[in-house]
């Protein structure tokens, strides 16, 4: 009996130092930031490899203004490679407005009250979907190509690479596919209606394909082609919350709990568990580095293309965007506090 108390005890004292171990390894290199953070009422983010563009401001990455325009939303924002899209601020007018890179309005237009994500851009083409149910098509010039009128409100709008089509999702729980004013598929993915400005649907960057959440039957994550045709689907602990594709097409996943790495045939290559609801997903353009956002607990994490933490920062709030610039130096992020913290990557705390 005291041989079996002794194992017993040992199996115990294993297991405590193997919980420590883990959450010393789950916290390493996390820490608070330090400095003076940007004040700052935005909740949209977009990165270069110079600027950052905090919706209606834009910064250097040393936290330097560099030009700000009060007309515009601090809502929502799209880069289309040249340009910016986003809402105006205006509250008489429900619209939407393209900008050069250094804050010009080239145009705006009216077209009623927007979701949170739901525009979305290309070079070519600029879609916005409406609480009316009203799909816009826009050209660089500000042309009207098209609408669409769907049967539910519109929550969130992407718009291939290649111009060729918009998806959509809506409070009907659809996600639709939409080439020149026509339906080229839609199928019932359940209730993805997305809270906190996160987005659910992704294209390849080549065009061709997208994926998207469902929550018919069990938590989902599809990719199909353009034309609608299923590639693969994989199975996911918890509902979709934020979703990206690499260059190479493969597809990084964030659901509550878990973060997930797909390759482009829908093998699983990785998965990281990671406490709170991961929202705010950002990658770089090969997936190298991926900072997620969570809402609780309050954090920003940083992996690497191989799924190993790299680092982590706290925040005093929810996080509301996260971005990292396209050569993996620099990261911010804007919490509910409207703290806007630009980092160098890796920050300077854990060199």
């Amino acid at each position: 009996m005291s041989s079996l108390k002794f194992i017993c005890g040992l199996i115990l004292t294993i297991l405590f130092f193997i919980e420590i171990a883990q959450y010393l390894l789950q916290n390493q290199g996390e820490f608070s930031p330090s400095g003076i953070p940007i004040d700052i009422r935005t909740k949209a983010l977009i990165g270069t490899d110079e600027y950052l563009y905090a919706a209606a401001y834009c910064f250097d990455w040393e936290g330097n203004l560099i030009w700000e325009n009060p007309e515009l939303s601090k809502n929502t924002i799209e880069f289309s490679g040249d340009a910016l899209f986003m809402e105006t601020y205006n509250q008489k007018i429900d619209g939407v407005a393209l900008l050069t890179l250094e804050g010009e309005i080239l145009w705006q237009r009216e077209v009623g009250k927007i979701a949170h994500v739901g525009i979305g851009a290309s070079p070519q083409l600029f879609a916005v979907g409406t609480r009316e149910g009203v799909l816009w098509a826009f050209s660089e010039t500000g042309g009207v190509l098209w609408k669409y009128y769907n049967t539910a409100a519109i929550d969130q709008v992407a718009v291939a690479p290649d111009s060729s089509r918009v998806v959509f999702t809506d409070y009907g729980g659809y996600v639709t596919c939409v080439g020149d004013d026509r339906v080229i598929w839609s199928r019932k993915v359940g209730d993805m209606e997305v809270p906190l400005r996160n987005r659910t649907i992704a294209f390849s960057p080549d065009s061709s394909f997208v994926v998207y959440g469902s929550k018919v039957g069990e938590p989902a994550l599809v990719a199909c082609t353009v034309d609608g045709i299923e590639l693969w689907s994989a199975p996911l602990k918890k509902s979709l919350h934020s979703v990206a594709v690499t260059r190479d097409g493969h597809v990084i996943a964030g659901c509550h709990d878990h973060i997930y790495r797909f390759a482009s045939d829908g093998t699983l290559l990785w998965e990281y568990t990671a406490d709170g609801d991961n929202f705010r997903l950002a990658i770089t353009p090969d997936g190298d580095y991926i900072a997620v956002g969570s809402t609780d607990p309050y954090r920003v994490f940083v992996l690497n293309g191989s799924g190993i933490l790299l680092w982590r920062v706290k925040s005093s709030n929810s996080i509301l965007a996260v971005v990292i610039s396209p050569n993996g130096k620099y990261l911010a992020f804007v919490n509910l506090d409207t703290d806007l913290f630009i980092l160098p990557n890796p920050p300077d705390e854990v060199v």
